[in-house]
């Protein structure tokens, strides 16, 4: 994939990187700052940085089938417009015990992973 130049990540929305063969998290995608819609869905991402907490304007992420394992990725909570979560089909363990501070999430799919924790899932009456 190539380089994408800082004035038009600025402009981009929606970023659909749907099986394109990625191995890690694309960081080139954190300079996206109105960024509404990241789909990663079917690569080989293993980890989500910290810095995923940045695109603040989130209102849908979706990294299923994408080789993350162990606990629930903490710069998550960090994304409060999130509607859409989809994390379904990798090896996490638990999902994060303030997961209910999302409050706007409307929809998280969560299946097929190895958890063992729910966290305060069941706080969230919303969802």
């Amino acid at each position: 994939m190539g380089e994408l130049q800082p004035a038009c990540g600025s402009k981009l929305s929606r970023i659909d990187c749907f099986m394109t063969n990625l191995s890690g998290f694309p960081t080139w995608t954190l300079f996206c700052s109105n960024l509404t819609h990241l789909s990663l869905h079917t690569n080989s991402i293993g980890t989500l940085p910290d810095s995923l907490g940045r695109l603040s304007n989130l209102i849908l992420f979706c990294a299923s089938k994408c080789s993350l394992s162990g606990p629930f990725p903490p710069a998550i909570l960090q994304l409060r417009k999130l509607k859409w979560l989809a994390l379904d089909r990798n090896k996490l363990e638990t999902l994060h015990e303030d997961i209910s501070i999302l409050t706007s999430l409307r929809f998280l799919a969560v299946e097929d992973n190895c958890l063992v924790k729910l966290g305060s899932l069941s706080k969230m009456t919303w969802l």
